[in-house]
């Protein structure tokens, strides 16, 4: 007796079909995705270029302008901070102290501690100006301990930690990197004396724009503020473009 072969049902053989027909691709969506990352990449890349030339616009300004406008920027900060804290109602060194990390908060109090103890505050007598060379002196040596236990290797413990009775004429022997270290010390002491003290030289091929000293002085200052903003007028002037 032969078995009846079960052909597929029509809902199993719409099923198969339905599985294997292959997957339409919504060109239209994917051409919009792709537009919109195109825009993307081209809105970085003005802003990269934007950046690019405010730095280098930035780089070609004078060192003066640019201190400025750092300490402009500071004001402006404190001021705003001082406005939040104000609207938080809490104290403005308080609300700093909040907004300040603790290493940079110890940095800025370790670098403000070393300006007040190394300020220039003139000359008041020469005890003092001795003692601030001195202090500022020690704080740029640094110990070598190498070279410590080999100098008491070589003139002895007796000489190296003399007593009252020790005579120490001629038992130290100072290494070659102590004798530079020496000297360089000294080139830079009377490098930072002559520049303190260095007198102007008159240029006598300069422009001559003054009638008297006094004069002179006021044209130094005015071009010292203005003369970035008045050279090309000048320059015009000079050709006769400016007529």
């Amino acid at each position: 007796m032969s078995e009846a072969i079960e052909e597929p049902s029509t809902s199993n053989t719409e099923l198969l079909s339905t599985k294997m027909a292959p997957k339409k691709v919504d060109i239209s969506s994917f051409q919009e995705r792709l537009e919109k990352l195109h825009a993307k990449r081209m809105e970085i890349e003005k802003k990269n270029m934007d950046a690019v030339v405010e730095e280098d616009r930035l780089k070609k300004q004078p060192i003066k302008d640019t201190m400025k406008r750092k300490r402009e920027a500071k004001v402006v900060k404190k001021v705003e901070d001082e406005m939040v804290a104000e609207e938080l109602g809490v104290d403005y060194d308080r609300y700093k102290s909040f907004t300040t990390s603790a290493i940079y908060a110890d940095k800025m109090e370790e670098i403000n501690k070393k300006k007040k103890k190394f300020a220039d505050t003139g000359f008041s007598n020469y005890e003092d100006a001795s003692m601030k060379a001195y202090v500022r002196a020690a704080e740029a040596i640094k110990p070598d301990f190498d070279s410590y236990n080999k100098m008491k290797e070589i003139i002895g413990e007796d000489n190296f930690y003399p007593k009252a009775n020790t005579i120490i004429d001629g038992t130290y022997y100072p290494s070659e990197a102590s004798l530079e270290k020496l000297s360089q010390s000294i080139d830079q002491r009377e490098k930072k004396r002559r520049e303190y003290h260095r007198r102007r030289t008159f240029d006598p091929d300069a422009v001559v724009d003054y009638i008297n000293e006094k004069n002179r002085k006021y044209n130094q200052k005015l071009e010292r503020y203005y003369g970035q903003y008045t050279k090309d007028i000048k320059d015009s002037l000079e050709r006769g473009t400016a007529l």
